[in-house]
């Protein structure tokens, strides 16, 4: 993403680590393919500073790959062996195929729940698709969570710290 969205998307990641309670966090970034910032940590002081530090030029590969990035998520908390887990992709809301649907069921099938929030670019760059609003929906219905919007995050972080 690039400009008011990332921006926007930075912010919003912030938010939730200020008010992430007591569970364990981990951050990861994706484009064309996924990268793991942290694993599950408690303290989330340092992945303050690591989102402050991602950005388009940050990452190698171009494009968004939302199933890469929740099939990482899976496998970091299979890793972790963690309980009662939920993960927020924060998206353009594109690319949300069959793929994407697949790795929502499966993080569901073992007990995490998948939400979203789009955050889509303030402009977007020139053949960029709108957000897709109704893949978000089927994405976090497949992953047993919710759809959150920047302007109104607060069901979603009542749902992640409750």
């Amino acid at each position: 993403m690039r400009g008011g969205g990332r921006d926007d998307a930075r912010a919003w990641v912030s938010r939730l680590l200020d008010q992430h309670g007591a569970r364990p966090v981990a951050l990861a970034v994706y484009a064309g393919e996924s990268f793991l910032v942290s694993v599950p940590i408690e303290e989330t002081a340092s992945l303050q500073t690591a989102i402050g530090a991602i950005g388009a030029d940050t990452m190698p590969v171009a494009g968004s790959r939302p199933d890469r990035a929740l099939a990482l998520a899976r496998m970091t908390l299979a890793d972790a062996a963690s309980e009662r887990a939920d993960v927020v992709l924060v998206t353009d809301g594109g690319a949300l195929g069959p793929a994407a649907l697949s790795e929502a069921e499966r993080l569901r099938a073992t007990g995490v729940r998948v939400s979203a929030v789009a955050i889509a670019p303030r402009t977007a760059p020139y053949g960029m698709p709108p957000t897709d609003t109704a893949g978000l929906v089927r994405l976090t219905a497949a992953g047993g969570g919710i759809v959150a919007t920047p302007d109104d995050l607060d069901p979603l972080i009542v749902r992640l710290t409750g």
